[in-house]
C-alpha cells in the first residue's frame, strides 16, 4: 500500500485530474450495471435507445458528488416506483415503465446534486452486482477508500497536492513539431514531445499495440471495464 500512495504524492496535474476522471467514471458506469439489472430483476424491458443518453447523463452527475452507494439507494428507488406504477396499471405498455424509471432516476439526481445536505441511505455491496477489478482496484488498492462510501469529492480532498509538470524537451531544430499555447493542454504537450523524439519511438508501433489492447478490452469481465478501456483507448488513438 506504501507504494501506492507514494505513486500519488507524484502525480502531475495531469494525472491528478485523470485519476479523479476515472474515479467519476467508474462510479457512473457501476450506477448504471445496477439500473439496468434492476430493470431485468423486475422483468422490464431494456431502456430504449432514445432514453439511454439522459440515463447516461444523469449517473455521470451525479456521481461527481454522491458516492456510489447512495447513487445505488437512488436506483433502487427509481426501478421500485416503476414496478409499483406497473402492478397499479397492467396494461400500460412495459417500454413506457422502463422510461418511467429513468425519469425518477433522473429526477432523484438532480436533487441529489443540487442539494448537498439530502441524506441519501448508501447501500452496501449488492448481491449480483459485484463491483468490477477495475473498481476494486483503483478504490480498495491505489485510494485505500471503500468504494461505496467514497465520492469524487472525497477523493479530491484527500488526494496529495499535484507534484509540477515535467519540463517539455527543447525540440531538435530540423525537426517540425506542433505549439500550444495552452501549457495545461496535456495532450498537446504530449505530441510536442513526440515530435520532437521521432527518432526512439514508432507510430506504427503504438497504433498496432492500441488495437491490440482494443481487442483484449473486449474480453473483460464487466462491461464497466471495456467501456473505461475502450474510451481511453480512443482518445489516445
Amino acid at each position: 500500500m506504501l507504494s501506492e500512495r507514494l505513486a500519488l504524492e507524484h502525480l502531475t496535474a495531469g494525472q491528478h485530474d485523470d485519476l479523479l476522471t476515472l474515479a467519476r467514471e467508474l462510479i457512473a458506469e457501476e450506477a448504471l450495471r445496477y439500473f439496468i439489472t434492476r430493470l431485468e430483476e423486475l422483468n422490464l424491458p431494456a431502456v430504449t435507445e432514445n432514453h439511454t443518453e439522459r440515463l447516461s447523463e444523469a449517473a455521470y452527475k451525479v456521481a461527481r458528488h454522491r458516492p456510489l452507494g447512495e447513487i445505488y439507494n437512488l436506483a433502487w428507488h427509481a426501478t421500485c416506483t416503476a414496478a409499483e406504477s406497473a402492478q397499479k396499471n397492467p396494461r400500460a405498455p412495459r417500454i413506457n415503465i422502463s422510461t418511467h424509471a429513468v425519469n425518477q432516476f433522473e429526477t432523484h439526481a438532480l436533487r441529489a446534486v443540487t442539494e448537498p445536505a439530502w441524506p441519501i441511505k448508501p447501500f452496501g455491496e449488492v448481491a449480483g452486482c459485484g463491483l468490477s477489478a477495475m473498481t476494486r482496484t483503483l478504490f480498495c488498492t491505489v485510494l485505500d477508500r471503500q468504494p461505496l462510501e467514497t465520492s469524487a469529492t472525497d477523493i479530491a480532498q484527500v488526494l496529495p497536492q499535484p507534484a509540477s509538470e515535467p519540463a517539455v524537451p527543447a525540440a531538435d531544430p530540423g525537426v517540425e513539431h506542433e505549439s500550444t499555447t495552452d501549457s495545461d493542454d496535456r495532450l498537446a504537450s504530449l505530441i510536442s514531445r513526440l515530435h520532437s523524439n521521432r527518432r526512439i519511438w514508432d507510430p506504427h508501433s503504438v497504433l498496432r499495440c492500441l488495437e491490440n489492447l482494443e481487442q483484449t478490452s473486449a474480453g473483460m469481465e464487466y462491461d464497466v471495464e471495456q467501456r473505461v478501456a475502450r474510451r481511453a483507448i480512443a482518445h489516445l488513438k
